[in-house]
């Protein structure tokens, strides 16, 4: 994993900590929304900064149901490897 975040040149790793007690997702449903929020968690400013605040909530809750409803089996419990680590990255800087 820190080779795959030091390719990328973005980023120095700051720390990694494997985690003592891992994330238990009983249910397909549960890992789609995790997906979801992440997904929500990085794209919503700029989606509200286009779109407005008043189409987020239905969007991201369209989206869930999408996943829900379809046979993404990239999100099943089965091809969701558990991982237990925890990595604070600091951006580079870069010179303009």
């Amino acid at each position: 994993m820190v080779r795959i975040i030091e390719r990328n040149g973005c980023f120095i790793v700051e720390k990694v900590q494997e985690l003592s007690k891992s994330l238990e997702l009983t249910k397909c449903m549960d890992i789609q929304s995790l997906v979801v929020s992440h997904l929500r968690a990085a794209t919503e400013g700029l989606i509200k900064e286009h779109f407005g605040l008043e189409i987020i909530d239905q969007l991201f809750n369209s989206f869930e149901k999408k996943l829900a409803n379809s046979n993404y089996v990239t999100f099943s419990k089965e091809n969701t490897p558990e991982i237990n680590l925890f990595i604070v990255l600091k951006r580079k800087a870069f010179d303009r």
